[in-house]
Order: C-alpha cells, then structure tokens, then sequence
C-alpha cells in the first residue's frame, strides 16, 4: 500500500500451489485490516497483533502456514522509523550508508542460533561450516509461520531510518539463494532493485551446480527513503 507506506510479504508452505493459496488468503486479511490502521505508532501494536491473528485463525482453518513479514514506515516530527512485524524466516533488511544489516531474526529461539544465522548468510561453501552450521542450514526451512495449531507471537521492532536508506523485505527463497554480500550488492544499484534481486535469485534456484541452490517462491520488496 504505497499511499500508507506499508509493505508485506507472505511466503505460503506446503507446496507451491498451497503455499501460494495460504499466502493470497493471508494476505487479503492482512490487508483489509492495514486499510483501517490509519496514523500508526507504538499505541497500535496490539492492533497489529489483532491483525496478524486474525490471518493466523483463517489460515489454521482453510489453507495452512504462511511466515509473514511487514513493514511501515513512520514519520514523526523530523524524526522517520521504520516498524519491522514478522514470524518466522521472511525478511527485513536495512541498507545504511553502504551497509547491509538485518533487522529480523527468522524467529530464532536463542542468541547463539541468531548467530549461527549471521555465519550462514555469509558462508562461501560447506567447507567454510562447522558440523553444527551444515547441520543448521540443512533444516533451515523449519520455522515458525501462521496458519499452525500452535500460535507464535507477533515480533517486531522500529528502527531510525534518514533519507537514502533502503529498507528490503525477503522471502527466503532470496536469502537462501543468495549471500548477504550478494544481496547487499544488487541494493546498491540502480534501477528496478527487487525484480534485479528476484532475478539473481531464480537464476541461482535453478543452478543446480551451486550449493546454496535451493527451489523456491521468490518474492522481494524494496522501500526508498525519502
């Protein structure tokens, strides 16, 4: 929603035809509840809590799990955030002054897995992985996500943001594909970024020489700060 400055990803699971009905069904009550969430800050949290939620109860009863990521952004005074909402490995990135930072955490249950993350977005191959790390990568799709008979917290975050940033959101068929380098490299060009990054990304899904291949949904959402 360009005009409220809200982006949101969904990335459905259990196969591509429905993951990709979970996430059209997420999506749709995510966004008819965004559309009366007018003027946000940090005294409508809980709304978008009720929001996700409600996503969560008719994708546990028609379709299955989706993981979800949004974003806003927010100005206040001379003051921009941007608030950061998600379950499970769908993305938010920031690009600041040349440099590429995560801001979710794929709902990771502890610091050291949260670190472990960091070691594998920017590993070059197998042989750079400890035994823990290879185990790790190995499983990497198994997340929290909606649309499951146990309900995950809504986490989220908000962070300064100055004009020239970059904020990206991912599915992980990007992130998986790609490095953290290589993400970082395709924000700082020009033209349309997030159908460059998708495009980078599906060439490597499909490479089947490569070991960070890995066959996905690819979706990729790229917000300039003004």
């Amino acid at each position: 929603n360009r005009e409220q400055g809200w982006a949101v990803i969904l990335d459905g699971m259990g196969g591509l035809e429905n993951g990709r009905i979970a996430s059209l069904i997420g999506l749709k009550v995510i966004k008819e509840g965004l559309t009366g969430l007018n003027n946000f800050d940090e005294r409508k949290i809980s709304d978008m809590e009720k929001i996700v939620d409600d996503a969560n109860v008719n994708l546990v009863e028609t379709a299955g799990g989706a993981t979800v990521v949004i974003a806003k952004i927010v100005e206040s005074g001379h003051e921009q955030r941007v608030f950061v909402f998600h379950i499970g490995d769908t993305r938010a990135y920031i690009l600041h002054e040349g440099n590429l930072k995560r801001l979710t955490n794929d709902s990771a249950e502890s610091e050291d897995d949260v670190a472990m993350l960091d070691r594998l977005d920017v590993v070059n191959g197998p042989d750079e992985m400890t035994r823990e790390e290879r185990v790790m990568f190995g499983f990497r799709n198994r997340t929290k996500s909606l649309g499951v008979k146990q309900k995950y917290p809504l986490e989220y975050s908000a962070h300064k943001i100055v004009s020239g940033d970059k904020i990206l959101l991912t599915s992980d068929g990007v992130h998986d594909n790609l490095t953290t380098a290589e993400i970082e490299e395709v924000l700082k060009g020009g033209g349309d970024i997030a159908k460059d990054l998708i495009k980078k990304a599906k060439v490597r899904s499909q490479d089947e020489d490569h070991w960070r291949r890995k066959p996905d949904d690819i979706s990729a959402i790229v917000m300039e700060v003004e």
